[in-house]
């Protein structure tokens, strides 16, 4: 009896192929030769992982391609201040949510004391 692979173990090994021309089956075919049996339910489960893996890829290639022309700057200024861009801007969106919880507990103390 062949050893059975776990799907997490096909889905790597298909994703890191070093020939996407060659297809996901010159993968498989190589699964089975070193001795190791492919059950539906991991064939599915696989194809389902690269379905939403090829959903992520294209995105974050959409992404990447905004900013294609710009190169990474070194000036420690620059970086900086874009650093404290960044922080600044996460501290206020912090003290927006909060801001936003407060205001809706109001609302519902205020529906309450008018219920009474």
């Amino acid at each position: 009896r062949r050893p059975e692979l776990e799907w997490t173990h096909i889905f790597k090994r298909v994703s890191l192929m070093e020939d996407p021309e060659l297809g996901v089956a010159s993968v498989l075919n190589q699964i089975e030769k070193e001795g190791n049996k492919l059950t539906k339910w991991e064939l599915c489960r696989v194809v389902k992982e690269l379905r939403k893996f090829k959903k992520f890829k294209l995105a974050f290639e959409q992404i990447s391609t905004l900013a294609g022309n710009l190169e990474p700057s070194y000036f420690v200024w620059e970086v900086l201040f874009t650093m404290a861009i960044v922080g600044l801007g996460l501290l206020l969106f912090a003290l927006f949510i909060g801001n936003m919880q407060n205001f809706l507990q109001s609302l519902g103390r205020r529906r309450l004391e008018m219920s009474l």
